[in-house]
This record gives C-alpha cells, sequence and structure tokens, in this order.
C-alpha cells in the first residue's frame, strides 16, 4: 500500500467520528429528548361509528384514545404551588397536545403550566383552583379551542358515549374518593384529571391522572370515579360539598 493511501485512509478514520458527532449536535432537541408522549404510546382501540339520524350508538367494549400524559409537577418540583395546584393546567395541557399532535418534554410541560398560571394572575388577579366552567374558560382563551361543551348530571354512560366518538372528558373531582394509592397523604380535595377510554371488561375508566407520576393511563373502577366527580367551585381550596355530577367534553374541530 502507498504512502499516500495509507495518508487517505488516516484521514479518513479520524473525520468519520467527528462527521458523526456533529450530525448528531444538529439533531433538534426534542428528537433526542425524553418525550412525555413516548413512540410506543398505545393506539386508540376506538373504531366505533357515528350513527345515522335516529340509530342507536352501539358501544365497543373498550376504548382508548392517543393522549399524551404530563404530571402537574413533570420534574417533581411539587413544592412549587403552581405545580401543586396544578392539575387543571395539566388537564388542559394535555387536552391540547392531543388535540393538535404536539409532545412537549418534561421542562417544556413544567414552563407551560407556570405559564398558564402566570396568565391567570396577569388576567384573572390570582392563581387558584378553577371550577370546570371556569377551567373551560381558560381552555378557550389560552389555547384558542372553542369546540368544547359543559354538560351536567352525567352518569358513566355519558362518558362512555362521548369516549366512544373520540371526544376527550375532564371532569373535576375529590382525590380523597378516587384514592389512587400514589397521591401523598390523603389526597387533593379538588382535582381535575382527563378521562381518556373505558374498558367494559373490568368495568374501568382509564385516565390520565396529572397528580401523580405515575398516572398514566391509571385506572378507576366505574363506580369509584363517578362517585367522585363533583363541581367544586373556583377558589382556594374550597371545601368539599358533593355537587351535580358534570364533564367538560372536548372536541376536535371538523
Amino acid at each position: 500500500m502507498s504512502k499516500r493511501t495509507k495518508l487517505i485512509l488516516v484521514i479518513a478514520l479520524i473525520a468519520a467520528p467527528a462527521a458523526a458527532y456533529l450530525a448528531y449536535e444538529n439533531v433538534p432537541v426534542q428528537e433526542i429528548s425524553e418525550r412525555i408522549n413516548p413512540p410506543q404510546y398505545q393506539q386508540p382501540t376506538n373504531n366505533t361509528q357515528t350513527p345515522n339520524e335516529g340509530e342507536e350508538l352501539v358501544l365497543p367494549k373498550t376504548v382508548l384514545l392517543d393522549v399524551p400524559f404530563t404530571s402537574q409537577a413533570p420534574t417533581a418540583k411539587w413544592s412549587d404551588p403552581r405545580q401543586q395546584d396544578g392539575c387543571e393546567e395539566a388537564s388542559i395541557l394535555m387536552a391540547y397536545m392531543w388535540l393538535t399532535g404536539k409532545t412537549y418534554t418534561a421542562r417544556e410541560a413544567e414552563a407551560e403550566i407556570i405559564a398558564l398560571s402566570d396568565y391567570q394572575e396577569r388576567e384573572y388577579g390570582e392563581f387558584v383552583d378553577r371550577s370546570i366552567t371556569d377551567t373551560g374558560k381558560l381552555f378557550a382563551e389560552y389555547y384558542n379551542h372553542e369546540n368544547y361543551e359543559i354538560r351536567r348530571r352525567i352518569d358513566a354512560e355519558d362518558i362512555k358515549t362521548e369516549l366512544a366518538k373520540g371526544n376527550l372528558i375532564i371532569v373535576p373531582s375529590n382525590g380523597q374518593i378516587l384514592a389512587n394509592p400514589n397521591y401523598t397523604g390523603a389526597g387533593p380535595i379538588t382535582h381535575m384529571l382527563p378521562v381518556i377510554g373505558y374498558d367494559d371488561t373490568t368495568r374501568e375508566f382509564i385516565t390520565n391522572d396529572p397528580g401523580t407520576r405515575n398516572g398514566r393511563q391509571f385506572r378507576f373502577k366505574y363506580d369509584t370515579l363517578i362517585n367522585a366527580i363533583y363541581d367544586y367551585e373556583t377558589g382556594e381550596h374550597v371545601g368539599y360539598k358533593k355537587t351535580e355530577t358534570v364533564m367538560m367534553i372536548v372536541k376536535k374541530n371538523s
């Protein structure tokens, strides 16, 4: 082998790792960061078709919407009151990600939840627990999405029907009745969470519970969730008083 050939091979061996490093450095941060919505996220099992007028909707045995998950304290800074009480903000952030197909890293989700609380202090004068009606208002204002509905006096079949139509559900609840074992202590009296599916085989609703880092696709029995739902008032940890059941139905724009 000539000296010239050897020299070319040496240069090539030195240049290859450098080129690979530069290529890696130019990959967008979101592609090399841990995402909230990993690639293996389970796809929806909803095959229901919207019935024609006058026809009855036949509900499938299971439905699971493809909704990205974030906890309300994405980087575990639970001491921050904006995140400790950020279940409403985390719930509508998950709805926004579902609507748009966007995904956020944990740090990006944390920044968004803080931005939502800052928006409330700026526009409403305070950051507090928000009723389902006021959460809907915040959702429409901040994310510019008005295709949602607040429906009252609902039961398990109402939630299942909307999920089968492909709509996302958000409910306010008493977290102490939910009794998620991953909560710290007894759990929050005012707690909001998205319902993303159901399973008739086990008679469970599937939720993305933002009150814990283990809340992705967390399941509650039908009766447990329905008994926990109540329309708490906007305010600073307003005491528990059972009211009528209510849900926020988030719909994609056609």
